[in-house]
């Protein structure tokens, strides 16, 4: 059996060690994949199309191989003026904090003995604020040029079952359910 002997590469190894590139500050870096840039689209993946949708501000500038890759972009940017890579990911998730309503019945025990009227006053709220969420959304995505725009939004639509351009000021999505049939159109 041949021994190998390490002596003398001693010098040649990095262990953890971090690599970056920058240009003086200019923001000079562009995504790997920018969903406001990049007009093509995948007609069979409504999934894949709709996630482009909704991450279209989270911009990535590096992929790390046997390592993590981060960078610096200024705010409001699309573009980095620093990339590098790190041994230890680091992602910030915030904390979320949902709302409180006392008009909304939450309780399980009281919804499965309230009323047909008490059920309808006690969870309107929260179509109401669907609605208006799904309202906001639509703006949002028909302001987005290219693959993100209407297309992407009115098929999640369909997808979901929802019809297309269901009438404003109502805020009963049981309603809307009744009158247009889940396929939409």
């Amino acid at each position: 059996m041949r021994r190998r002997s390490w002596a003398g590469f001693g010098e040649q190894w990095l262990f953890q060690a971090t690599l970056y590139v920058e240009a003086d500050g200019e923001e000079v870096f562009l995504p790997v994949r920018d969903a406001l840039m990049d007009t093509r689209t995948d007609a069979d993946d409504a999934e894949l199309n709709r996630l482009r949708l909704q991450y279209r501000n989270k911009l990535e500038f590096a992929v790390g191989r046997t390592c993590s890759a981060t960078w610096l972009v200024p705010e409001g940017s699309r573009r980095a003026t620093k990339v590098w890579t790190t041994w230890l990911p680091v992602s910030e998730t915030p904390q979320t904090q949902a709302r409180s309503d006392d008009s909304v019945i939450t309780d399980m025990v009281k919804l499965a003995t309230a009323s047909v009227e008490q059920l309808h006053a006690g969870l309107e709220p929260l179509t109401a604020g669907y609605l208006a969420w799904l309202d906001d959304q639509e703006k949002q995505a028909i302001s987005c040029p290219n693959t993100c725009g209407r297309w992407v939004w009115r098929r999640s639509l369909r997808l979901a079952g929802w019809p297309i351009g269901w009438p404003r000021g109502s805020t009963s999505c049981l309603a809307m359910r009744r009158r247009w049939p889940a396929s939409g159109s």
